[in-house]
């Protein structure tokens, strides 16, 4: 991927977005920090994230 991330993504595209994010906070990256190299918004992120942990 490269630039920022469209409006709508499919459910493959974020498992690889959030897979990416755990696995970069986990080597001590902030959440921020991943996001923005991601180019995906920090907010949007979050409500997936929460979503996930829901499902």
């Amino acid at each position: 991927m490269s630039g920022v991330v469209p409006t709508r993504v499919d459910g493959t595209a974020k498992a690889v977005l959030l897979g990416l994010i755990d696995d970069a906070v986990d080597a001590g990256w902030t959440h921020s920090r991943v996001c923005m190299v991601l180019g995906v918004d920090r907010r949007r992120a979050w409500r997936w994230t929460l979503r996930r942990s829901i499902h």
